[in-house]
């Protein structure tokens, strides 16, 4: 992984760009090597934390101690802050949040009051709720990638050689882009449900494999949808915004 990110960096520097970069990794990566190869870098990163044997309930007394205690609801309290200084590296933070339930989602008083925590690794100067909220895009992006491995199939590769499989997912890259396009500007039309994004499998199944037929007339080819198909606006809308022939 080391190797990984470092040589991802280099490949990142020559495309020149503007921005910083920020590295949002699982606890899976939660090693020293992983760090000094993205501070090495000139990056910032946040990494969630591996507590190991840690105590929750050291943790809750150091959250209501130093924590700032933020919004929730009634029986459930939650407090967020930044503590200790990574002791082997400079300038490396630990952001943690704690949550203590002693009543569940559905009213329930619990017995023995629950406590969850989760902390983070990080370089970044930014309070910790900024920490907390960049990291939790972090599950969007792996929605991104669940859509690329199982809505396109990508998920195990058909080659064993590397030439063979660039080339698929070079192909893959370009289906993926296009059916984001489709969709992203098939929710941008007026309607009463809010919707920010359509996966690629509810674009295929609506968009791509909608009922239809193919007509040819006065020297020119049509395709036909039924007028009372449900589908149609989209069609007629994503023929204005990307301007089709």
């Amino acid at each position: 992984m080391p190797s990984l990110i470092s040589g991802l960096i280099g490949r990142l520097r020559k495309m020149q760009p503007r921005g910083r970069f920020l590295f949002r990794l699982d606890s899976g990566n939660d090693a020293l090597d992983t760090l000094d190869a993205i501070v090495g870098g000139g990056c910032y990163c946040i990494i969630k934390r591996n507590k190991r044997r840690e105590s929750d309930e050291k943790w809750l007394k150091r959250a209501r101690r130093h924590g700032k205690r933020t919004a929730s609801r009634k029986g459930k309290k939650v407090w967020v802050g930044r503590t200790r200084i990574h002791p082997y590296m400079e300038g490396m933070y630990c952001v943690y949040e704690v949550t203590e339930r002693k009543i569940d989602v559905f009213g329930n008083r619990l017995l023995i009051p629950e406590i969850e925590v989760n902390s983070w690794w990080t370089n970044l100067c930014c309070d910790a709720e900024k920490v907390i909220s960049l990291y939790r895009g972090h599950a969007t992006s792996e929605q991104f990638h669940s859509e690329l491995k199982h809505d396109l199939g990508v998920e195990r590769l058909a080659s064993g050689k590397f030439p063979v499989n660039k080339m698929l997912l070079a192909v893959a890259m370009n289906t993926y882009n296009a059916l984001r396009l489709l969709g992203q500007n098939s929710v941008k039309r007026k309607s009463r449900n809010k919707h920010r994004r359509k996966r690629l499998g509810k674009v295929i199944r609506d968009v791509i494999c909608v009922a239809g037929k193919f007509v040819k007339h006065a020297g020119a080819v049509f395709f036909k949808i039924h007028e009372k198909d449900p589908v149609l606006p989209i069609f007629l809308s994503l023929n204005t915004v990307l301007d089709f022939p």
